[in-house]
C-alpha cells in the first residue's frame, strides 16, 4: 500500500488560480482559532462565510528538505512494517520515522533557525507522536539551568533558564541551539525537557509535502482538523498556501479540510475494493470507510469520527477486522511482530 506524502498537494477552486499574485499573509476575521471538546484547537466560523471565500493565506513557518526520501529509507530498513496491513504495524512505521536520526536532525536544524516567537508558534502545533516520558531527544525543546535548583525544585533567586533546542546528544554533553541559531555545547544534566513534543514529531504530524521533496509546516493551515466531508480546501501557489471555502459555513461551524484529498485510492483501488467486499459479503462503501479510517490512524494517530464516519464507526471497525483476518497470513503477522519487538515499540491501537 502506498504511504504517499505526509499531506496532499491539494488544489483549490478552479477560479482561484490567480489568488497568490501579490497576495499577503491574511486570516479572514470571520475565522477564529478556539478549543473544541475532544478536538483541541480548531478553526471555527464566527459568522456566516460564503462558498469560494479565501479565509487563509500564509507562507510556511518551516521548510525541511528530503523528508520523503528519508522516510523511504526507514521503510526499506523495515520491510515487514512497510508492507504491513495491520493498524499497529502501519502506525509503528511513523514512530520509527520520528525516531530516525537523519529525520530528527533535519527537523531540529530547520527549527533551530527560527526566532523565539516562531518557536512558540511551532510548539503550539500538534505532535501525534508525543512521548510522555521525560527523556531528552534530538529535536526536544528544553530549558537550560544556569544555576542549581533549590531542594524543592524551584529556581534559586537570581537563577535563569534559557529555552533551547537539542541538536545532538553525546554522553554527558549536548549540542543545543538557542532561538535564532546560536549554538553551544552544554552539560546534558543542565537541560530539562519542556514537553514531549519534538521538531520531527511536529513536522511529520503537520507537514505538507510539495514537489521536489520539500515538506512545509504552516502556522494556521496546520490547525485545520480533518473531515471526510470537508468544507475548505487548500491551493498552493508562489510560496503561499491559500485556503478557500468549498461550501458555505454557518456561524459556530467548524472548518475542516481533508487530510487525504486525492489519496483515497491509496487505500485500495476501486476495482479491487469491489471484489474484496463481494468475497467477504461486505458493503464496499463500508469497507472503503474502514480503510480510510485506518489510513488516517496510521499517519496521524486518530480514528476519524467526522460526520460520515461517526455513524458507521463500529461497523467499519468490524469490517476492517474481518478483512484483516483474510488479508494477513500468520507468517506475515509473525514477521511484523518480530520487527515491532526488535524496535521496542509497544502501541495500543
Amino acid at each position: 500500500r502506498s504511504r504517499g506524502p505526509l499531506r496532499p498537494r491539494a488544489t483549490g477552486p478552479a477560479d482561484a488560480g490567480a489568488w497568490a499574485a501579490g497576495a499577503r499573509a491574511m486570516q479572514c476575521p470571520a475565522v477564529d482559532v478556539r478549543p473544541l471538546p475532544g478536538k483541541g484547537l480548531a478553526l471555527v466560523a464566527n459568522a456566516c462565510i460564503a462558498a469560494g471565500t479565501l479565509i487563509v493565506a500564509e507562507p510556511p513557518l518551516l521548510s525541511v528538505h528530503g523528508i520523503e526520501a528519508m522516510r523511504a529509507a526507514v521503510a526499506n530498513s523495515h520491510p515487514a512494517l512497510a508492507r504491513a496491513l495491520r493498524s499497529k504495524s502501519m502506525r509503528a512505521l511513523g514512530h520509527l520515522c520520528v525516531a530516525d536520526a537523519k529525520i530528527a536532525s533535519a527537523c531540529a536544524l530547520a527549527a533551530a533557525s527560527l526566532v523565539a516567537s516562531r518557536w512558540t508558534e511551532l510548539t503550539e502545533l500538534a505532535d501525534s507522536f508525543e512521548r510522555p516520558d521525560g527523556e531528552l531527544r534530538v529535536g526536544s525543546w528544553a530549558r537550560q539551568r544556569t544555576q542549581e535548583l533549590s531542594s524543592d525544585g524551584a529556581d534559586e533567586e537570581g537563577s535563569t533558564t534559557q529555552l533551547c533546542m537539542v541538536l545532538a546528544l553525546d554522553g554527558r554533553s549536548a549540542t543545543v541551539a538557542r532561538a535564532g541559531g546560536e549554538r553551544a555545547v552544554v552539560d546534558r544534566a543542565s537541560l530539562v525537557r519542556v514537553s514531549g513534543k519534538t521538531a520531527a514529531g511536529i513536522v511529520l504530524t503537520n507537514g505538507v509535502t510539495l514537489e521536489g521533496d520539500v515538506t512545509e509546516v504552516y502556522p494556521v493551515f496546520c490547525r485545520f482538523n480533518h473531515s471526510c466531508i470537508p468544507n475548505v480546501r487548500a491551493v498552493q501557489s508562489d510560496g503561499m498556501r491559500g485556503v478557500f471555502m468549498v461550501q458555505a459555513a454557518e456561524t459556530c461551524e467548524e472548518l475542516c479540510v481533508s487530510y487525504l484529498d486525492g489519496e483515497e485510492e491509496d487505500t485500495m483501488p476501486a476495482s479491487r475494493l469491489a471484489g474484496v467486499a463481494a468475497n467477504l459479503g461486505l458493503d464496499p462503501l463500508l469497507l472503503h470507510t474502514a480503510l480510510i479510517r485506518q489510513l488516517l490512524y496510521s499517519k496521524w494517530g486518530f480514528w476519524c469520527m467526522c460526520q460520515r464516519c461517526a455513524t458507521v464507526a463500529e461497523k467499519a471497525d468490524a469490517a476492517l477486522e474481518l478483512w484483516l483476518t483474510h488479508a494477513v497470513s500468520d507468517k506475515e503477522a509473525r514477521e511484523e511482530d518480530a520487527e515491532l519487538e526488535g524496535c521496542g515499540l509497544q502501541l495500543d491501537v
